[in-house]
């Protein structure tokens, strides 16, 4: 490799740890400008050192970094006078010591590496110091001044996180794994020289006050222009301080998103967020929702397996809201809190936001009630499923005119047949149905035959079912059909049947175990009835290339692994 001088760009794969070493003497390659991935060595000639006259641009990954042995080692890569480079993955072994010699190492480390301050991006993965380097506790951003995205993942020991507050570029800031955090903010916006819980190195806490002291006169807004923030596995984390009120500094004036996954202990955050539209939250505590109440910007709300919430607050659902998803809530009761007055008269109120465009209210195990669906003039798409007390579909089912998409089933499993599908008559635009069934279920709901308009059909779940009804030649629009988890199903209609739908572009069967066998291409028993279609996908292996795809076409698989419990 080291004879190729006039190399320009090089892509190293690195999956799962399967490259262990890079080739010997890389800094012979001086013309090169893109090096994908750099694994540091144990000798010399594999050493980091090997960047140092490289001028690369782009994108690096450098890994193996508890290789490096000392401040003076990771200097040698000159990672500060790489002008061209945009973004910067530095990562540590997952298996490093603890001990105090190894954290100490880690720090000067990490203090070595600092980039130029053109640099985009940063990630650092397993980085096993105590503290944040001096050249992210600059209090008024001049070391990263066009930091867009950073990414901290699974810094074991740090318990506080860098002086970012006053980073004017940074829009995307992901914190994940970051165990021992209990405190988030105070540290994050400014040094006031109260430590709190937070120990950091003395050294670097006194650069941060000095920083942030001749900062003070010119700082306008905190985070001025975060979008996106996300807070993952932090299963120490207790608060998001918010900036103090005697600072009189506005404070994120563009952040829209937030993401909160499996923080238990969090149960304070700030509550001023002026741009926020999106929230996620995920394994964590209920009691977050309080702190968003009334807060106007927030179009789309995400609760996804909090075990404490009975109930939404209220004031969270107000009419700017238009994707709602609730769901695997086990104590849940109802969408918002009943009144005195209602609890009396043994009432449960379901205030739904009249904005709603989209909504999923899903496995809960204790919801006897489904919500009043009256008034909701704009909704498009709906998913009520695997709510095993609910016996009857929700009120106001028929007037959704603007529905396209829905999904419903897996109720009470003491009901021998489906709630009354009648209402879906009443739907001009619905395009896709998704109907789930359970154990008691050995056919489709008849009143789903006269839906001639729908384009994608999907059928999950039908456990006892053995044979597909024969009416399927009244979808003459229907182009995709999904059929999910039908463990006994072994037969298709009558062959006229699926070839007289002209429009059929695509089926997909999965966890059918005897029809996917009597649908072997060639010579399968139902093979004949279905060779016809184009595209068919079979527990997983495409018998055809792919057709064209309708503008609907997918939307029944992503929601299909949705309600099964993949990620939304």
């Amino acid at each position: 490799m080291r004879a190729l001088v006039n190399l320009r760009q090089l892509i190293v794969s690195r999956q799962d740890g399967c490259l262990s070493k890079m080739p010997i003497e890389m800094g012979r390659l001086i013309h090169l400008e893109y090096l994908s991935t750099f694994v540091v060595g144990d000798k010399s000639r594999r050493s980091i050192k090997e960047l140092q006259c490289l001028e690369l641009g782009r994108t690096i990954n450098i890994f193996n970094l508890e290789k490096v042995r000392s401040k003076e080692e990771a200097n040698e890569a000159n990672l500060k006078g790489k002008g061209k480079l945009s973004m910067l993955h530095l990562s540590w072994g997952s298996h490093v010591s603890s001990d105090d010699t190894s954290y100490m190492l880690e720090d000067d480390v990490l203090e070595g590496l600092q980039p130029h301050p053109n640099l985009k991006q940063l990630r650092i993965n397993n980085f096993g110091g105590k503290n944040f380097p001096r050249w992210m506790m600059s209090g008024c951003g001049s070391n990263l001044p066009n930091l867009v995205n950073l990414y901290l993942h699974n810094c074991k020991i740090l318990e506080g996180a860098p002086l970012l507050g006053q980073l004017p570029s940074l829009k995307i800031f992901h914190l994940t794994e970051m165990k021992r955090m209990k405190s988030f903010g105070s540290r994050l916006y400014y040094n006031d020289g109260n430590h709190g819980s937070i120990q950091y190195d003395q050294q670097v806490a006194a650069n941060a006050i000095t920083t942030t002291s001749s900062c003070s006169s010119s700082l306008t807004t905190l985070f001025p222009s975060l979008e996106e923030l996300s807070l993952g596995q932090m299963p120490s984390l207790e608060e998001w301080v918010e900036p103090q009120p005697q600072d009189s500094c506005p404070s994120f004036p563009r952040l829209e998103k937030i993401l909160v996954k499996d923080c238990p202990k969090l149960m304070i955050i700030p509550s001023q967020f002026p741009s926020l539209k999106h929230l996620h939250i995920e394994r964590s505590n209920g009691t977050l929702l309080r702190f968003v109440v009334e807060v106007p910007s927030l179009t789309k709300l995400h609760i996804n397996e909090v075990p404490d919430l009975q109930f939404l607050p209220e004031g969270l659902l107000h009419n700017n809201i238009t994707d709602l998803v609730i769901k695997k809530i086990p104590n849940f009761e109802a969408i918002i809190t009943p009144t005195e007055e209602d609890v009396q008269v043994q009432v449960q109120v379901q205030v739904l936001p009249l904005s709603l465009e989209s909504l999923e209210v899903s496995d809960f195990p204790s919801m006897t009630s489904p919500p009043d669906l009256r008034g909701l003039h704009c909704i498009r798409k709906l998913y009520f499923a695997h709510n095993e007390k609910i016996t009857r579909l929700p009120e106001g089912l028929h007037t959704l005119r603007t529905l396209e998409l829905i999904c419903l089933g897996c109720f009470s499993s003491e009901l021998e047949s489906f709630p009354n599908l009648e209402s879906l008559h009443h739907l001009p635009s619905l395009r896709i149905l998704l109907i789930i069934g359970w154990s008691k279920l050995s056919s489709l709901p008849e009143e789903i035959q006269s839906l001639t308009q729908l384009q994608e059909l999907g059928i999950f779940d039908y456990h006892s079912m053995v044979a597909l009804p024969d009416i399927f030649r009244n979808f003459s629009s229907l182009q995709m059909l999904h059929i999910n988890g039908c463990a006994k199903l072994k037969y298709f209609p009558k062959e006229e049947e699926l070839q007289g739908i002209t429009a059929l572009q695509w089926l997909f069967i999965d966890g059918c175990p005897l029809l996917s066998k009597r649908c072997a291409k060639g010579r399968g028993e139902e093979w004949p009835k279905i060779k016809h279609i184009q595209g068919i996908k079979l527990d997983g292996q495409y018998l055809f290339p792919y057709p064209s795809r309708s503008r609907f076409s997918g939307w029944g698989q992503n929601q299909q692994k949705q309600l099964r419990g993949s990620p939304s």
